[in-house]
C-alpha cells in the first residue's frame, strides 16, 4: 500500500480550484504546481485526481508523486477517486503509472467497485488491465462489483465481468 496522508482537498485550497480549470494554460498550471509545492505531492496527486486535472496529475505523477497515496480518513486513493468522478483520462493516466487496482476505502470499495457505480467507461478500463482487478472484492455492504453492475443497469461491464470472472 502507499503512504498515508490528510483529506483529499484542503479547506485552504478550495478557492484554488478555477486554475484547474484550465489545464491548457501553461502558466496557472505552474502557478497552481508552486502553490501547492508547499504540499505533499501525494495530497496535491489526490486533489487533482478528485478534480479531474489530467496536466496536473501528468506533471506529479513525472515528478514521482506516490501514485497509491491513501487518504488518512476514508483510505482514498487517486485511483478510486477518478473512478468515483469519472475522470477517465486520469484512470487511464494512474493505471499507466502501476496503481495499484485492488487498495480498498475505508468501506472497502474498491476502484473497480466504485467505477462501476459511477462510470461505466473506467469500469471497462479497469476490467482490461492487466493485472485484472479482483472480481470477487466485496465492500462492507457485501456489495461486489458484479452486483452493483446489475444494481446500476451496466449491462456491457455485467457481460464484461461474467466474461471475465
Amino acid at each position: 500500500s502507499g503512504e498515508v496522508v490528510g483529506p483529499a482537498v484542503s479547506e485552504t485550497h478550495k478557492g484554488q480550484g478555477l486554475l484547474l480549470r484550465f489545464p491548457g494554460n501553461k502558466r496557472s498550471v505552474n502557478c497552481y504546481l508552486d502553490e501547492l509545492s508547499r504540499e505533499a505531492p501525494s495530497l496535491s496527486l489526490l486533489k487533482a485526481c478528485s478534480e479531474g486535472n489530467t496536466a496536473i496529475v501528468e506533471q506529479l505523477l513525472a515528478t514521482g508523486a506516490t501514485v497509491n497515496v491513501q487518504t488518512s480518513g476514508n483510505k482514498d486513493t487517486p485511483l478510486t477517486l477518478a473512478c468515483r468522478y469519472g475522470h477517465v483520462k486520469i484512470v487511464e493516466q494512474l493505471l499507466a503509472a502501476n496503481a495499484e487496482v485492488d487498495l480498498k476505502t475505508e468501506k472497502s470499495d474498491t476502484a473497480l467497485i466504485l467505477a462501476v457505480s459511477h462510470c461505466e467507461h473506467a469500469a471497462m478500463l479497469l476490467l482490461r488491465h492487466t493485472p485484472m482487478p479482483d472480481l470477487n472484492a466485496s465492500n462492507l455492504e457485501g456489495q461486489t462489483a458484479l452486483l452493483r453492475a446489475v444494481k446500476f443497469e451496466r449491462r456491457s461491464v455485467v457481460q464484461e465481468l461474467l466474461n471475465r470472472g
